[in-house]
């Protein structure tokens, strides 16, 4: 029994990118069989699978109790590792509603924790998250270091896919610090990184990132290229956050070159695809974007009601940047 659970955990975390609702089904079957004492580890590991897609389907309160109740199994039974990626993905939590403060305290105490148990895989991931916040607080400077310390940890461990990961974020502390050609250096260091080892998730982010920074500058064309070439890879691995998030820049692109018609349809096809896989922040995303192409296509009445949904669903996942937009 216990090699099947651990399969049906597997699985199930395997696709939680991908396929939300049978990621979902499994890890739910695995707590069902897993009801003996004996099996109480499978039984933790898919409860930590369903809290992680709570929150990635934009239920925060019901993911951080799942995450806090494997917290404390990990912790009883020293399974510090298991611990520290609870309290982290928690942490992650805090960070998607705008208490940046509360999310670095976490990290910073996890930090100390797994440096003191010489847990070097966790450090890296920390580190990296570390770096991330520092960057959303304003904090660049920092935000450089730490990273730029993740990426020493994980070359010193031949974590390739996480340098690459690294590079990828100094890119984006670059954006926000309005250096685009440092922010360009560093993605394409990302994806040339990530391409040499085929890391198709890697490769994803950077392609969508240089789009991204093309976009700031004006170069549409290109930047429609990259984003194309993100979702191409997206497609291929089945990523269904990253395939919405794509369609979403491009019909920016449509939009901005006044092909409504064009922004319309691609607009329309990430939301089926958002909702069908029960993507929260990426449907209200697609809501607001839907908003504003139906208010240039002089349809008022739609475009409020596609911006009054998105409205909803930003309220109901407490996340502030929807609320704004």
């Amino acid at each position: 029994m216990s090699v099947k659970l651990r399969a049906m955990n597997s699985l199930a975390w395997e696709l939680r990118r991908s396929d939300i609702k049978a990621s979902d089904s499994i890890a739910s079957l695995t707590m069902n069989l897993a009801t003996e004492p004996q099996l109480q580890e499978y039984y933790f590991n898919a409860l930590n699978t369903l809290g992680v897609l709570d929150l990635m389907k934009g239920d925060m309160q019901a993911g951080v109790q799942k995450l806090e109740r494997c917290a404390e199994y990990n912790f009883e039974n020293k399974e510090y590792k298991g611990y520290i990626d609870n309290l982290m993905n928690i942490a992650l939590t805090h960070y998607f509603k705008g208490h940046l403060d509360s999310s670095t305290t976490i990290l910073q105490g996890l930090y100390k924790m797994a440096d003191s148990l010489e847990i070097e895989s966790v450090k890296i991931q920390l580190l990296h998250n570390l770096s991330i916040f520092y960057s959303e607080q304003g904090k660049y400077y920092e935000a450089i270091q730490t990273s730029l310390e993740s990426i020493k940890v994980a070359e010193k461990h031949g974590d390739i896919d996480e340098v690459s990961s690294n590079y990828n974020t100094l890119g984006l502390i670059y954006d926000y610090l309005g250096n685009l050609e440092k922010s360009k250096y560093y993605h394409f260091k990302s994806l040339n990184l990530a391409s040499e080892n085929d890391n198709l998730n890697s490769m994803s982010a950077s392609y969508g990132n240089i789009g991204e920074i093309y976009r700031q500058n004006n170069q549409w064309d290109s930047a429609y290229y990259y984003y194309y070439q993100a979702l191409k890879i997206d497609r291929l691995i089945g990523d269904s956050l990253s395939i919405v998030g794509q369609m979403l820049n491009l019909s920016v692109y449509y939009h901005h070159h006044d092909q409504l018609d064009s922004a319309l349809i691609i607009t329309e096809k990430a939301l089926e695809v958002s909702e069908r896989k029960e993507l929260g922040y990426q449907t209200s995303l697609g809501l607001n974007m839907l908003g504003l192409i139906f208010l240039d296509l002089g349809d008022i009445k739609k475009s409020e009601e596609a911006l009054k949904a998105s409205l909803k669903l930003g309220y109901e996942q407490n996340i502030n940047d929807i609320i704004q937009a």
